[in-house]
């Protein structure tokens, strides 16, 4: 098999191997000379040796590494000829090897860092062999190692030195597992293995040569909600269960990471099956498939049960709500009638009773005055009514026990048992200490193959329901208890107190950390390579935010109180309004894109390819993918067919000299997520390095993001997307979470459930892109949760949300520091922050932050399970305390700055212009998405970012060529016209028509003038 040689990709390695680019200021600072220096360049007779070792050092001291000679930069020389030694010109090449290897042992000795030779070189190799071992992407392992390296004062190497240490890892890594699976592997348990890429017939067919393989099925597993999927799910479920359990030995004993597990399965999910089939190592890939499947499928089943059981609840509910209301109107009618017969016999009865004690009548007369009395029409009616209140009666006391509750879930119980029962059988569940006897129950469940006898425990069920769940004859309910136990299953699982041991995305929260053990052992290593230990102790951090909070509460006040804060108006009932200033509007808005041509969105990717290479990075995991060519055209089609929400058959259709079969071919080989979020980095990076995106910033130094979703209808009945009648009606969607910069540069997106929380996904893009570093992040109100303003601050980001009525919100204090001075100001005090909650929980803060910070987790994974678990998890309750603490922060400082509240809400608008365009570029079936599985949902998201990206890049770039045009006096007004105005702009794009994919199709050029382009600064 073919694998990856790269660590970084090439612009990268170029500038790991290249000199930093110093400004005076740096060059001041780096090759200034400290005492023992001075001595030895002094004793040096010939100038360029001098030069040699002061730019070494320099170098040195600026990166932890030497450089070869001919990288050394031309102004640095000229810096230290000039104004260190006053010296005329030097010929670098001059610089001796032997001379030049001399100076850095001398460097390196009195820095006291180690040679990269020797102990220190295996010291690294042997961490490089545990970082390979649990991180995926190997410019994660790179950055990683070279922590490590600095950390323990060793030579930073070249690049390529770099590449073949983590290559030889993982081939040390490979080999070790290889031999293992070759040890272990049992002939019973290779036969299993080779099963997989056996063909298999559908049921009551033999096998032919056109049948599938066994792997071919199990790599097809559909993600919809459907009950013919679910079946299907099932059976492939139970064979990997078998399997799995089979090969669990096996992998206990491999030292193997979930990432890498991840990775080998890929390999085998994008090969064919006979292509495995001649591979030397498959057993080792076949487990690691069999392993990454069996997960996947958990998840997915999980996610089933989930999402039918909720929708039985939402059913019952409705239906149960209905009948309440027609039981409610007709009881009301039932009502008045008893009540008017009630009044009328209660006047017969009165006299009745007037009657009998009125001893001046007779017995006879007595007899003839009640039998008229009980003869008359009032007396009759009120018989009449008997069974309506009889009726009325059983209704109420039916209601009173929720008798007719459990009536609706016993009606929709069988339904649900037909769907989920397999799911509760098979599944294997854990439960917390609170939620033993449901375990023991769903145990019972499953070992009595779902039969429920008189022996099924009911201690999971409340008081109510366990009286409701037995009949007269003191027989169990056996729909009614199945239901219920579904349902407690369902709640538990929510609440983090059901898990699932064996899957990705329901396991309990430690499993989302780093190991206890490790983190124990290796603390102090791990807060320094976060950059957090300034937060190692509590009590310093208390300290420092009450006094920042008492700082920030006397100055926001003092200032309304002074009346220097201009921007704050009092409303009618003495509460505070906080203005915000409003942006100059410019004369005149300018066009400032083409008019006399509309730019087919193919041209665009072709000219922004050229412009910086986002194709070059776009790998297949076949086996022999580095003899394959990468066809363009094709993949311009699928990125267009994908990004456009078009299918690869309309656009074949529309297309000329485009084949359906070739596209299919091609998507499946290339199209996956790693791929296209490489590429929109690539065309991300190209905008970052343009001068004129720095128009946009408001700090120039500062780099502030923010992040928003936008919800998309889902034409198939996926597990993934839910429903939402506010956004889809009565159709179920997804939501599409798009993170952008200042500069429009869509930097990251993501795709998950519309029932899901928005804040979740927040970090995931701000921690997990290669392209922007955020300093300042905002979102509105759904991102604006307490959780999330404490996990920024441990991060080092400002956290800067535009809260709908924030001025509502509680404000809290720290010990002596009381909100209750400040309440002529009608803000809301808060409760006391349980600072003791915190204390206790700090260490588990702060692994939960290395643990997000160091990339060992992905943060909506483990803020969903927090999430889910909060009425358990004290984890969850100490960072909800410490967000208070920090929004408390954050809000006064925004009562304060007017100008902080501009910067939010513009750049909040920002992204709205990000949303507008994505409707524009979705445009094919109305902008529902037809795809049902999350990995076609992805493709589909990072297509559509890599479009709108695509377009902002190409404006940046036309209005840079225009600006290099233009006189300096109309420079001038093009970039205040520019900086006012966005790149968000779309009229002059063609996203519809006929795709003519042909390489003579006119362009703008700017590939052959990139360099002015790149070099290009404001004035």
């Amino acid at each position: 098999m073919a694998y990856y040689k790269d660590v970084i990709d090439q612009s990268s390695q170029k500038e790991f191997d290249t000199p930093p680019v110093l400004d005076y200021q740096l060059r001041k600072h780096f090759f200034s000379l400290p005492p023992w220096a001075e001595n030895i360049v002094s004793g040096l007779s010939s100038s360029v040796n001098k030069v040699g070792f002061i730019l070494q050092l320099g170098y040195f001291k600026a990166t932890g590494r030497f450089f070869k000679p001919i990288t050394f930069r031309k102004g640095d020389i000229s810096f230290i000829t000039q104004r260190i030694l006053q010296v005329g010109s030097v010929q670098i090449r001059d610089y001796a090897d032997a001379t030049r290897r001399r100076h850095q042992e001398e460097i390196l000795r009195q820095c006291h860092v180690l040679p990269f030779t020797g102990e220190a070189r295996l010291l690294c190799e042997q961490e490089a062999l545990q970082l390979v071992s649990h991180l995926q992407k190997r410019q994660l392992v790179f950055a990683a190692l070279a922590s490590f390296i600095r950390e323990h004062r060793i030579q930073l190497p070249s690049y390529t030195t770099f590449a073949i240490i983590i290559n030889q890892a993982y081939s040390i890594l490979r080999n070790n597992l290889l031999t293992v699976v070759d040890q272990q592997l049992t002939p019973q348990l290779r036969k299993s293995l080779d099963e997989l890429l056996e063909k298999q017939a559908d049921l009551q067919q033999e096998t032919t040569k056109t049948s599938p393989y066994r792997l071919t099925r199990l790599k097809n597993n559909p993600e919809l909600i459907r009950q013919k999927a679910v079946r299907e799910n099932v059976v492939h479920f139970l064979y990997l269960k078998k399997l799995y359990l089979e090969i669990l030995p096996i992998l206990n004993l491999l030292t193997i990471g979930d990432n890498l597990v991840e990775e080998y399965a890929r390999y085998v999910k994008r090969s064919h099956s006979y292509q495995v089939k001649e591979w030397n190592d498959r057993y080792l890939l076949l487990i690691c498939f069999v392993k990454s499947e069996y997960f996947h499928l958990t998840d997915l089943l999980t996610e089933t049960f989930r999402t039918l059981v909720e929708q039985n609840i939402n059913q019952c509910e409705k239906a149960y709500k209905e009948e309440r209301l027609l039981t409610h109107e007709r009881s009301l009618t039932q009502l008045d009638t008893i009540l008017a017969s009630y009044l009328s016999t209660g006047k017969s009865i009165q006299l009745l009773q007037d009657i009998l004690f009125n001893f001046t009548l007779t017995e006879t007369e007595k007899l003839a005055h009640f039998s008229h009395i009980l003869q008359n029409p009032e007396t009759s009616s009120f018989l009449a009514s008997l069974p309506q209140v009889l009726e009325l009666y059983q209704q109420t006391k039916g209601q009173i026990k929720n008798e007719d509750y459990y009536q609706h879930i016993t009606q929709g119980s069988q339904r649900l048992q037909l769907k989920v029962s397999d799911l509760v059988r098979h599944l294997q569940w854990e439960a917390a200490q609170s939620e033993t006897h449901l375990l023991e129950a769903v145990e019972f469940f499953q070992k009595s193959n779902g039969q429920i006898t008189p022996k099924a425990p009911t201690g999971f069920l409340k008081s109510s329901e366990r009286k409701a769940v037995i009949d007269q004859e003191g027989k169990i309910k056996v729909s009614l208890y199945k239901s219920l136990l579904f349902r407690h299953l369902h709640r538990a699982l929510r609440a983090g107190f059901i898990t699932l041991p064996h899957s990705h995305l329901h396991k309990s929260i430690n499993n989302y950390l780093i190991p206890f053990q490790e983190w124990q052992s290796n603390k102090q290593t791990l807060l320094q390579r976060a950059n957090l230990r300034t937060m190692e102790c509590w009590s310093t951090v208390k300290q420092d935010l009450q006094t920042q909070l008492a700082a920030q509460y006397e100055h926001t006040f003092s200032r309304i109180s002074n009346g220097e804060n201009l921007w704050v108006v009092k409303r009618k009932d003495d509460t505070l309004r906080f203005r915000i200033p409003t942006q100059k509007q410019e004369k005149e808005e300018v066009d400032l894109y083409p008019k006399d041509r509309l730019i087919s969105i193919y041209e665009a990717l072709v000219t922004i390819n050229r412009s910086c290479h986002f194709l070059k990075d776009f790998r297949s995991y076949k086996p022999d993918s580095e003899k394959s060519t990468l066809n363009e055209r094709l993949v311009m089609a699928a990125i267009i067919a994908y990004g456009c929400n078009l299918s690869l058959s309309r656009i074949a259709k529309s297309s000329k000299d485009i084949n359906q079969s070739s596209l299919e071919t091609m998507v499946n080989t290339y199209f996956f997520k790693e791929n296209l979020v490489k590429a929109n980095d690539h065309v991300s990076a190209l905008i970052e390095k343009l001068g004129i995106s720095r128009l946009f910033r408001k700090q120039s130094d500062k780099v502030h993001t923010s992040s928003d979703g936008q919800k998309y209808s889902v034409a198939l009945d996926s597990i993934h997307a839910n429903y939402s009648y506010k956004y889809f009606g009565k159709e179920k969607g997804v939501t599409i979470y798009s993170f952008i910069n200042e500069s429009h540069n869509i930097f990251s997106s993501t795709v998950f459930s519309a029932k899901n929380k928005e804040a979740w996904y927040i970090f995931d893009g701000l921690m997990h892109n290669e392209v922007v570093q955020s300093d300042f992040h905002s979102t509105d109100t759904d991102g604006a949760t307490t959780p999330i303003f404490a996990l920024s601050y441990l991060l080092g980001i400002l956290f800067q949300p535009r809260i709908k009525g924030f001025s509502k919100l509680n404000f809290y204090g720290l010990e002596s520091l009381s909100v209750e001075d400040h309440r002529q100001y009608l803000i809301k005090e808060g409760m006391d922050i349980n600072l003791s909650l915190i204390e206790k929980q700090w260490d588990e803060i702060l692994r939960l932050a290395v643990s997000i910070k160091l990339k060992y987790t992905k943060p909506s994974q483990v803020l969903k399970r927090l999430t889910s678990s909060a009425l358990q998890n004290p984890l969850y309750s100490a960072l909800n305390e410490l967000g208070k603490v920090i929004r408390s922060l954050y809000l006064l400082e925004y009562m304060d700055d007017e100008n902080l509240r501009q910067r939010v809400d513009g750049q909040l608008n920002k992204i709205e212009s990000i949303h507008a365009l994505a409707s524009a570029v979705s445009y094919g079936t109305n902008g529902i998405l037809p795809h049902a599985s999350l990995q076609d949902l992805q493709i589909a998201d990072q297509c559509k970012r890599l479009v709108m990206n695509v377009v902002i890049c190409w404006n940046y770039l036309y209005l840079t060529k225009q600006l290099i045009k233009a006189s300096s006096q109309e420079r001038k007004q093009l970039e205040e016209a520019i900086g006012h105005s966005s790149t968000v702009a779309w009229k002059h794009f063609n996203f519809q028509g006929e795709f003519n994919f042909i390489e003579t199709m006119p362009r703008e050029a700017f590939e052959e003038e990139l360099r002015n382009l790149l070099s290009y600064k404001p004035e």
